[in-house]
């Protein structure tokens, strides 16, 4: 039973603790000479220990993003889509709740192939030379007005777009794209008033299709 040598995060992921009856199938199956309590006891601490290092880690990662780039934050809205961060180069960036968290909506990204959980209240977005195959990362990204992702990605599944109602400006020149049904249908819902940027598309191989259906 993987279920009960889990780490905290994978408890969280499935959303559910061992049962009764794992805790029994777990001594059967490894042939433990202990009880259910002793056991509940042991991975109870397992739990506790590994959502102790869990939190560590959050803070660090926090702290050093804000030693880094809040300093950075540009407040004067000249384009009207709010505070403004960029960030160039730092594979160190993995969850950008922090970003969410400082009031940034408009963000710029380059070279950071390691971010995600972006923000839900961003409007404006850059996100370039990290070889994206997906927009399957902005889907959630439902208050989004501005994205440009043609820059160093070869973005292949666009399907993520459909849910981006509010896109009034689209810039994937040079994608490997050969599906634009979700861009078509964003267009029957009235979006890209300013600019939408298709040109130079190429024909994907079959691989690549394939391969953009993991991200």
């Amino acid at each position: 039973m993987e279920w009960l040598v889990v780490n905290y995060s994978e408890c969280i992921c499935r959303q559910r603790v061992p049962s009764e009856q794992d805790y029994q199938n777990y001594i059967q199956d490894v042939n433990l000479n202990v009880n259910v309590a002793q056991l509940k006891s042991n991975f109870a601490a397992q739990v506790s220990k590994s959502a102790q290092l869990i939190q560590e880690y959050v803070v660090k990662y926090e702290s050093e993003m804000k030693a880094k780039y809040q300093n950075n934050i540009d407040f004067d809205d000249d384009d009207g889509y709010g505070p403004n961060l960029s960030i160039s180069s730092d594979p160190s960036v993995r969850d950008l709740k922090f970003v969410e968290e400082w009031g940034v909506t408009d963000l710029y990204l380059s070279g950071c192939p390691n971010a995600r959980n972006f923000p839900r209240n961003l409007k404006c977005l850059r996100h370039y030379n990290v070889n994206l195959k997906s927009v399957k990362f902005a889907e959630r990204l439902t208050n989004l007005q501005w994205m440009r992702l043609y820059i160093g990605n070869e973005i292949v599944n666009v399907n993520g777009l459909r849910a981006l109602t509010n896109l009034k400006y689209l810039d994937m020149d040079g994608q490997r794209m050969n599906d634009l049904s979700a861009i078509d249908y964003l267009k029957a819902k009235g979006c890209f008033g300013e600019v939408l940027c298709l040109n130079s598309l190429q024909k994907p191989s079959q691989q690549e299709i394939d391969e953009a259906r993991l991200w």
